[in-house]
């Protein structure tokens, strides 16, 4: 699980797009500095974080975490996880405040192998709904937590439910290792190394854009380490 290769990566988008990404001229160094962090970034998985909650069932320990595949050519997939009872403790102590999601926009986004209204046990409404926007980087919108009733609230003829909509990178520390955090944060920087080679972004100057990457903030760090 979660095996990647830059190489072969790069390789698979140039043959069904072409060599555009060698039109930035830092190309050679971001890919050459995130394959040093890729070959020192802890891939071990954080056990999930346990709540006690008073559920259903009673008093009782919660753990839940999501998980989302991308699937790269010849079925390799890497495996993204997030912990959502983290999630909920930083949006509290955060204090950020639920607000009105509107549900039309966002049913596509449901997953549909987390519903099965008949098992009500596995259904956790304790915990909130928490939707993220992972679309610039992973091309959707993630469901974290509230399937169920974002479904529900539709079919009664609801077309808003309250909940977490995220649209910044908090959610990064919700993931469950390191390996997967980098991995966001590597197709971040491809996908805006492709924004700015189009014309939409052709006026940015190539280091002003190195600058925003996220591996212009994580490369100085390893060369303080002494990684070369």
């Amino acid at each position: 699980m979660n095996t990647f290769n830059i190489d072969k990566h790069l390789q698979m988008i140039e043959r069904e797009l072409g060599v555009f990404y060698r039109q930035f001229h830092h190309f050679e160094r971001v890919i050459k500095e995130w394959k040093i962090v890729f070959g020192r970034v802890d891939d071990t998985l954080r056990k999930a974080t346990q709540a006690r909650v008073t559920s259903p069932n009673g008093d009782e320990l919660v753990s839940e975490t999501f998980t989302q595949e991308l699937v790269f050519a010849e079925d390799k997939v890497f495996i993204f996880e997030w912990d959502i009872v983290l999630a909920f403790y930083e949006l509290q102590q955060r204090k950020v405040s639920p607000q009105k999601i509107n549900l039309l926009p966002y049913l596509p986004f449901i997953d549909t192998t987390q519903l099965n209204f008949e098992q009500k046990e596995n259904q956790q409404p304790y915990l909130p709904v928490i939707l993220l926007d992972a679309h610039e980087v992973l091309q959707t919108h993630i469901v974290l937590n509230g399937n169920h009733r974002m479904v529900e609230a539709y079919q009664k003829g609801k077309l808003s439910i309250n909940g977490y909509y995220i649209k910044d990178l908090s959610h990064l520390r919700w993931m469950t290792s390191d390996k997967m955090q980098a991995m966001y944060e590597f197709l971040s920087d491809m996908r805006m190394i492709d924004w700015v080679i189009t014309n939409q972004g052709s006026h940015i100057k190539h280091n002003s854009l190195y600058e925003k990457l996220f591996i212009s903030k994580l490369y100085p760090k390893l060369k303080e380490k002494g990684e070369r």
